[in-house]
């Protein structure tokens, strides 16, 4: 793998997904809890995990992803020797006041 071209696409990727979640604070914000009430999940959370797993899956498809937010088999961990661990914003409890 190329590391260059991975950090490139990673902090483009990043940038993205931090663009959505700006857009995020103006907007009336809505949340679920994944477990407990201090374990929040935005639309804000999921947009920018998805906007970060599809950008990393088009250049490197045969990297695994492991988000922090809700589990999809489409995102589950792959089994393989790299992977990407992400959480797209993390202080969603702050996030959220």
């Amino acid at each position: 793998m190329n590391l260059d071209l991975a950090l490139t696409v990673a902090t483009k990727a990043a940038h993205t997904a931090g663009e959505r979640i700006k857009q995020g604070l103006i907007e009336p914000m809505n949340f679920t809890s994944k477990g407990d009430i201090s374990d929040r999940v935005t639309q804000t959370d999921l947009d920018a995990q998805k906007i970060i797993r599809e950008m990393l899956a088009q250049e490197f498809p045969e990297i695994g992803f492991l988000g922090e937010e809700l589990q999809t088999t489409s995102y589950k961990l792959q089994a393989t020797s790299s992977s990407w661990i992400v959480d797209p914003l993390d202080g969603t409890m702050n996030f959220t006041h």
